[in-house]
């Protein structure tokens, strides 16, 4: 919520930011299958900063054959 402010004067685009992450995240999920990692690479490492950032963000993916 930082990114946008807060308050009367926010940032305005932050609905239309949030809906294209949205649309986003559906259109990965209708278009490809999500394979499991390998476990060097599936580990929930973190570093706590400002927020609770992960280390090693990865996907395996798949295109589905519709």
């Amino acid at each position: 919520m930082q990114a946008f402010g807060a308050g009367l004067r926010g940032c305005f685009g932050r609905k239309l930011a949030y809906l294209k992450l949205r649309i986003m995240f559906t259109l990965v999920v209708w278009n490809f299958e999500l394979m499991p990692l390998p476990e060097e690479l599936g580990t929930f490492a973190a570093k706590d900063m400002l927020a609770h950032r992960p280390q090693k963000v990865y996907l395996r993916l798949r295109e589905c054959g519709m």
